[in-house]
């Protein structure tokens, strides 16, 4: 019977999974699309800062380049790199998994489970029966977990980063300097490897170079696509539109970002004792029973079998 599920397994966990992804794939290029036609307007694709078009003209491709590139892989063949290492990776995923299958390795250990009593045997037979798919997984998507950790990487340091950088470069603008002056002034106090500190150091040297000054803070917003930063452009984007004072812009953005952070760390801080039952059910709690019922069972089962040998 296990042996009969793990072989239908082989088909359905496969399909699956593969629907599945195509299917976050397309949502998650589609949301993006509409966020930054919502953001950036028309002239979203107007700019050459990260947009070239694909190569293939269809979708998933220009998604998986622009994700590549707000990740920091922004080589010229990045793709073409990323989906070599992805195929060579769900070679050798496979690869493993066939050769576990073709030792009998997961049979013998199903044979060997399937001798504890209770049904327990069963349910771990099953787990064991998807070891292939398991070494499929973890190998085969490696290169997709290397970049969404590189991207995760990069938005935490972002938010962690830019509500100060808000508050000195509105503090700045406020005693009298010019925008740029600000960022330069920002800039010198900040570490070069920060990924803010690298994204504003290009938006200078666009400004610099007589690029026009909405261009530059829209290919900033794409650049580091983080919902703070797209927040905080598109009100620079406003501002330079209507004419409004620069220094209020800051200091609104920069005290709502505070705002936004506090929250979050309030709300991290409230959902903290409901992660915290899961390590408390499954670690604590069979040591606090086998600590208060495990001398009690052992002395039962102790007299059991007093009674059992002697009544033979």
């Amino acid at each position: 019977m296990v042996l009969a599920l793990a072989s239908a397994a082989w088909v359905v966990l496969p399909t699956g999974i593969g629907l599945f992804a195509l299917w976050q794939l397309v949502a998650s290029a589609t949301l993006r699309r509409r966020a930054r036609a919502r953001l950036f307007g028309s002239e979203a694709g107007s700019s050459t800062h990260w947009e070239p078009a694909p190569s293939t003209g269809e979708l998933w491709g220009s998604w998986l380049e622009g994700w590549l590139f707000v990740s920091g892989f922004r080589a010229p063949r990045a793709v073409t790199w990323f989906l070599l290492a992805q195929g060579v990776a769900l070679v050798v995923g496979t690869a493993l998994a066939l050769i576990v299958r073709q030792m009998g390795i997961v049979e013998v250990g199903i044979q060997w489970l399937q001798e504890i009593p209770g049904g327990i045997g069963g349910l771990l037979s099953f787990i064991l029966s998807l070891t292939p798919f398991v070494l499929i997984v973890v190998i085969g998507f490696l290169p997709i977990a290397q970049v969404r950790s590189r991207r995760r990487a990069i938005v935490q340091s972002v938010e962690r980063d830019l509500p100060m950088t808000l508050a000195l470069l509105a503090t700045l603008v406020e005693s009298g300097l010019g925008f740029d002056a600000a960022i330069e002034r920002i800039l010198e106090s900040m570490d070069p490897e920060r990924p803010l500190a690298r994204e504003l150091r290009q938006f200078r040297s666009e400004a610099q170079a007589g690029v026009p000054r909405l261009a530059c803070f829209r290919g900033l917003g794409r650049r580091i696509d983080v919902v703070a930063m797209s927040t905080f452009v598109s009100a620079m984007v406003h501002s330079e539109h209507v004419g409004g004072g620069v220094a209020s812009s800051l200091r609104r953005q920069a005290d709502e970002v505070w705002s936004r952070r506090r929250e979050m760390a309030i709300q991290r801080a409230q959902v903290l004792p409901t992660k915290l039952a899961v390590p408390l059910v499954l670690c604590f709690l069979p040591g606090i029973f086998v600590h208060t019922f495990g001398p009690a069972i052992a002395e039962f089962l102790q007299i059991v079998e007093s009674v059992l040998s002697g009544g033979g």
